[in-house]
């Protein structure tokens, strides 16, 4: 039996991202009872991401309470990272009532700045995800469009062990990094779409 054997791959091109903008898609006739706000960044492709996945889950927790818990102003807020072979897309989108909208804004903004509280946080967010692994059962289905993901973002599939490894390598100062350099509110593709 011999280990699968990666085969070397060309860098990806360079990914070209345009300039952040904020886009609001007005309803044409009739009241506006619910307005969509949605973060999206275009990021350089990752080796691992468990970075990205790690902060993506505290996003996703600190948001849900601030939002859903505290102001009561939704019922989900989703965020969400996907890897691709040549960018990652890291997204944020949640749907609240028109006059919540600004508030709801600067409650992400003040989130996406907060990176060292994320980064405080690293070893649970950790422990977490590694949690976890103990009970990840994939049918046939999932394993196969998991190996197609990870073969196409970074090159072939990864082992739990691999995955493991990758979590456990992340550190404070990773996180600190994705979000200050990456994942700034001045970054991000911002739409709000009233509904």
């Amino acid at each position: 039996k011999q280990d699968f054997v990666r085969p070397e791959r060309a860098a990806p091109p360079p990914i070209i991202v345009p300039e952040p903008r904020e886009r609001v898609n007005r309803k044409e006739s009739g009241r506006v009872s619910r307005v969509g706000v949605s973060y999206e960044w275009i990021l350089p492709p990752a080796r691992n991401g468990a970075t990205r996945q790690l902060v993506s889950d505290a996003l996703q927790h600190a948001l849900s309470d601030r939002i859903r818990e505290k102001l009561r102003a939704t019922y989900e807020v989703d965020v969400d990272f996907e890897p691709y072979m040549d960018h990652c897309s890291f997204a944020l989108e949640t749907t609240v009532t028109p006059k919540r909208a600004a508030q709801v804004r600067e409650i992400v903004d003040t989130a996406l700045r907060e990176s060292d509280a994320v980064a405080a946080d690293v070893e649970r967010l950790r422990d977490e995800a590694l949690f976890t692994f103990a009970f990840l059962e994939l049918s046939v289905d999932e394993a196969l469009e998991r190996a197609e993901t990870e073969t196409n973002a970074y090159g072939a599939p990864r082992t739990i062990a691999d995955a493991i490894a990758s979590y456990n390598a992340v550190t404070a100062d990773d996180v600190r990094e994705l979000m200050a350099s990456l994942l700034s509110p001045e970054r991000a593709y911002v739409e709000l779409t009233e509904e």
